[in-house]
């Protein structure tokens, strides 16, 4: 019988459900159509007494108030068709569980996945505005011409395949890489070749918008030292505009910088020829330098669960995830992810062979993740937590706090040893320019950060997040999150019950793992200060997701290699939902 997470719902409940399903899109509908219009026009005006009610009609200016009327009309019903069909689809597999208990899809989590996945699905083809009438909510819904949409099948084949091969041949990991790497490569472009303008769909990316502006930035930089010695001065006078140049260290715009030199192989010209290399470098380049953290991925899962298939679940889950996909050519998708995880896995190693390099060389990678992006200052916690939390083989596990001690001083002492390095070579003074950098991100969209701002925020960040990493994969995640946290709750240190050392061992390594991503995205989501979009400004937390994912869709069937079709399916859902997302949101 299926692992039925959660268990499975009794079949008597599956009327009422229906019921209660129907009747609550009536009652919406039937309230709507007394008051809804009247508190439309309320919201244009801004007339209510709801301060963030006035604050979800946006643009007055550039569009009437029927606009505004008719994405509410769409809104609304499109609330009471998912409402319909959600009580009904959860129902309906309910029923198909109780009379089918063997089946792959017998279990609560497998149906909440199913559903969840249909729903967002639904929403998105109905053209229902539901996620952009949320305050603040970034993505706007359009319908984007994609003119080369079978390009997708043999893409498709292509992923599903590659997956199911390295799968089949765990130990081959040289060739594994490759192949996920390879693939990777490929579906991007294939998803960017589906707008039927080639390589245009990537590199007009970097004509316009914010990352326009670091581009030019970047072809216009005569002297790269001066750069990094002359940071705060360049955006004093406005060399370097504020935005989006406040919110972030010069190391952003010195890889871009050295980007720029290299395209000069392609010959040489002004600025706007000099622009247009950079982005047909970019172009072709960056998609590659996304999936290369696939390296450091399967490095950290080989020491939480050996050499076997398990070891592959979240590197291959990558190769499906919205964001990593869709949102090409910015550094938040393809350098910081692989800064992070590089950083980690050298944490990782340091923790797992105790040898003092690794952490300084850990906190060496901090302090270089934050020369780039300020985002990444979760690495910090992400580090520390995974040292106290970090299971241990053998006696070496008796003497956690001296061992976790002794990597906290390592790791603050490389951190240290760069940041003073700079600061005598360079001039630069990193904690001045993180927190300027800081508090103008802060104050970039919410100026008044009060309880009720910052509790809305962290809901709108999660889901938002959640979304673009994909319902399948954010599902298994909270799933195994939720186990975990259970399970630290009753003061059970291996989770998953292994029967041997080594079992107990990759349980309890993973049982860190989710822990840390629990409290990390507590953290973020509640003192980040972060109003939005972390669709993109997150992608750097998507393997600690896609590790918690692994847990639980390993979980799902615990007899022989039963989970791999799940992988399968889980892989087949993810990729679907790129294409929706391309079709009717994309990334702007």
């Amino acid at each position: 019988m299926a692992d039925s997470v959660g268990g499975t719902c009794r079949s008597r409940l599956a009327w009422p459900a229906i019921f209660l399903g129907c009747c609550s899109a009536g009652l919406i509908w039937l309230l709507y159509a007394l008051y809804g219009h009247l508190l439309v026009q309320g919201m244009y005006d801004r007339t209510l007494p709801f301060e963030w009610l006035n604050g979800i009609v946006k643009r007055q200016t550039q569009h009437p108030l029927d606009y505004y009327l008719a994405m509410a009309d769409s809104a609304v019903r499109g609330v009471c068709l998912l409402l319909i069909g959600g009580a009904m689809g959860g129902a309906g597999l309910s029923e198909f569980a109780r009379r089918r208990p063997d089946s792959p899809w017998s279990g609560r989590t497998q149906r909440v996945v199913i559903v969840s996945t249909l729903l967002v699905w639904a929403a998105f083809l109905l053209e229902a505005p539901l996620f952009p009438l949320l305050p603040h909510w970034v993505w706007s819904l359009h319908k984007s011409h994609l003119p080369a949409t079978w390009i997708l099948l043999p893409a498709a084949a292509l992923g599903l395949g590659s997956v199911r091969f390295v799968l089949r041949h765990p130990e081959r990991w040289r060739l594994n890489l490759l192949i996920l790497i390879g693939t990777g490569y490929a579906l991007q472009l294939a998803f960017a070749f589906t707008e039927g303008r080639g390589m245009d769909a990537l590199s007009s990316q970097y004509l316009g918008g914010g990352h326009g502006r670091l581009a030019r930035a970047a072809t216009e930089q005569r002297s790269p030292l001066r750069l990094v010695t002359s940071y705060g001065q360049l955006l004093d006078t406005g060399e370097l505009v504020s935005f989006p140049h406040a919110t972030r260290p010069p190391g952003a715009v010195l890889f871009l910088v050295g980007m720029e030199r290299l395209s000069r192989v392609w010959g040489e010209g002004d600025s706007p020829p000099a622009l247009e290399r950079l982005s047909s470098l970019a172009a072709w380049t960056l998609p590659l330098l996304t999936y290369l953290t696939v390296i450091p991925l399967f490095g950290i899962c080989r020491r939480l669960y050996g050499t076997s298939a398990a070891a592959w679940v979240a590197p291959s889950l990558y190769l499906f995830i919205p964001n990593v996909t869709l949102m090409t050519l910015h550094l938040d998708q393809c350098l910081f992810p692989l800064l992070a995880w590089t950083c980690v896995y050298t944490a990782v190693r340091g923790l797992d062979t105790g040898h003092p390099g690794w952490a300084v060389g850990a906190g060496v990678l901090l302090y270089l993740s934050l020369f780039v992006s300020f985002g990444l200052i979760a690495l910090a916690p992400i580090l520390l937590l995974l040292g106290l939390l970090w299971k241990r083989a053998g006696k070496e596990q008796q003497r956690r706090l001296k061992a976790t001690g002794l990597y906290s001083l390592l790791l603050g002492a490389g951190w240290l040893a760069t940041y003073v390095t700079f600061h005598a070579l360079f001039g630069y003074d990193a904690v001045a320019q993180f927190r300027f950098g800081m508090a103008a991100h802060q104050a970039f969209k919410v100026l008044d950060w009060t309880l009720s701002a910052t509790l809305y925020f962290a809901g709108l960040d999660a889901l938002e997040f959640a979304l673009w990493c994909g319902p399948p994969v954010s599902v298994l995640a909270v799933a195994e999150m939720r186990r975990v946290l259970w399970t630290a709750r009753r003061g059970l240190s291996a989770p998953g019950g292994g029967t041997s050392d080594a079992e107990s061992l990759a349980a309890g390594r993973h049982h860190s793992v989710v822990l840390t991503f629990a409290i990390v995205m507590g953290l973020l989501a509640l003192f980040g200060k972060t109003a939005a979009e972390t669709g993109r400004l997150w992608i750097f937390l998507v393997p600690l997701v896609l590790t918690a994912a692994a847990g639980a869709l390993m979980r799902l069937r615990r007899g022989g290699d039963q989970w791999h079709r799940y992988l399968l399916l889980i892989c087949a859902l993810q990729f679907v939902t790129v294409l929706v997302l391309k079709r009717h949101q994309d990334f702007f």
